[in-house]
C-alpha cells in the first residue's frame, strides 16, 4: 500500500503530508468504482523514478518512458508530451473528452488531439508510479476555460506552486473567488469607436438575415443563458442561436 509522508518531511509538499507510491513494491490504490468517460482531470504530483506510469489507471498513460508528463491513451491516439520533466512538482491538467483532448503544465497548454475516444475507465491511483501525489480532481463534465483556470489557481495557491503559473494567468498572483457577485463580459462582433478602440456590440440585424450566435462569459465560470423578450421579431434556438 502507498503510505503518507510525514509532515515537514522531503517528501512532503510545503510541509504538507501528500501519498507516496513505490512501483517496486506494485503500491496503487483500486477505486471501489471506475470513472466512465472522464472530461477533466488535474493532478498535483511528483515523480522521483522514470517509468511509464497510469497515475489515474485504465489505458490513460500520464507519465512516459523518458520521464515526462503525458496524455496518451487508444495505442498513441491522442499522444501529447509535455516538455517539462515530471520530476517536480507540478499541476497537470488533462482534459480527455472525445474528439478533443489537451494537456496543460502548470497553467501552459502542452498540445491538442481530436480523438474520437474517451480513455477506458478510470479504476486505479498511481498504477505503475514512484513518487508522490498530493491532489487529484475529476470532473465528469467539461469546464471552459475561466473553470480551468479558477481551479489551476486553487491548486496553485494552496500548495504553494503560484509562482509556477506563466505571469499572464489570471491567478499567478491572486488566489480565486468561488461564489458573491460576478461579472458578466459580452462577446459580441468588434467595431471601433472614433478613438480606435474596440468595442464589442450586438450585431444590428433585419428580418431574413441569417441566424447568428451570442457569446459571453461570466466571471464565476458559470454559462450565460439568454432568452429572447420578444420572440415574434427573435427567437433563441439552444439558448445562444439567435433566429
Amino acid at each position: 500500500m502507498p503510505s503518507w509522508t510525514a509532515p515537514n518531511s522531503a517528501q512532503s509538499l510545503q510541509g504538507k503530508t501528500v501519498v507516496s507510491f513505490n512501483n517496486s513494491f506494485n503500491q496503487s490504490l483500486s477505486l471501489q468504482e471506475s470513472i466512465s468517460e472522464p472530461a477533466i482531470l488535474f493532478l498535483v504530483a511528483k515523480q522521483t523514478s522514470i517509468s511509464e506510469s497510469k497515475l489515474f489507471g485504465g489505458d490513460l498513460i500520464s507519465t512516459n518512458n523518458n520521464g515526462f508528463f503525458s496524455l496518451d491513451y487508444n495505442f498513441g491516439n491522442p499522444s501529447i508530451t509535455s516538455v517539462q520533466p515530471a520530476n517536480s512538482w507540478t499541476i497537470c491538467v488533462l482534459g480527455t473528452m472525445a474528439n478533443t483532448q489537451n494537456l496543460w503544465i502548470n497553467g501552459t497548454l502542452m498540445g491538442s488531439g481530436n480523438s474520437s475516444f474517451y480513455p477506458e475507465p478510470l479504476d486505479a491511483i498511481g498504477q505503475s508510479f514512484t513518487g508522490e501525489i498530493a491532489e487529484l480532481l475529476v470532473f465528469s463534465e467539461t469546464l471552459n476555460f475561466v473553470n480551468r483556470q479558477r481551479v489551476e489557481g486553487y491548486l496553485a495557491h494552496k500548495w504553494q506552486l503560484e509562482s509556477r503559473l506563466p505571469e499572464l494567468h489570471p491567478f499567478s498572483t491572486s488566489v480565486p473567488a468561488f461564489g458573491g457577485n460576478q461579472l458578466i463580459t459580452w462577446l459580441g462582433t468588434s467595431d471601433f469607436d472614433d478613438g480606435g478602440d474596440v468595442e464589442l456590440e450586438l450585431p444590428v440585424k433585419s428580418a431574413n438575415d441569417p441566424d447568428f450566435t451570442l457569446n459571453a462569459i461570466a466571471s464565476s465560470g458559470l454559462p450565460v443563458i439568454f432568452a429572447s423578450s420578444e420572440s415574434r421579431r427573435a427567437c433563441l434556438r439552444h439558448l445562444t442561436s439567435v433566429q
